[in-house]
C-alpha cells in the first residue's frame, strides 16, 4: 500500500536516515524539513541547518565580492532592490 505524506513524515525509518531532520532556523524556531536527497551516510554531506534567509549574505555578495560601497547598499535597501 502506498504512504502519504503524514506516513513519511513520522517513518522512522527516514528519520534514522536523515531523510526527515528537524533543525532551529531564524527567525521560525524549529523546523522539520525534508533531508539530502540520496544517502548522506556515504557522501558526507548533511542538511543541518535551512537554507539562508532571503539577503542574509547580500552584504558579503555586494560589498565584498561586487565591491559596492556601504552606502550605495544601504541605498538599494531603502528602495527595496534588495533586502
Amino acid at each position: 500500500m502506498p504512504m502519504s505524506g503524514e506516513d513519511l513524515y513520522y517513518d522512522i525509518h527516514l528519520r534514522e536516515r536523515g531523510h526527515i531532520v528537524e533543525t532551529e532556523a531564524q527567525p521560525w524556531g524549529k523546523m522539520i524539513h525534508h533531508g539530502l536527497p540520496g544517502i548522506p551516510s556515504l557522501s558526507g554531506a548533511n542538511a543541518a541547518r535551512p537554507a539562508p534567509w532571503i539577503g542574509a549574505h547580500n552584504d558579503k555578495v555586494f560589498g565584498e565580492i561586487l565591491g559596492l560601497s556601504p552606502e550605495k547598499i544601504e541605498e538599494l535597501k531603502k528602495v527595496e532592490a534588495i533586502k
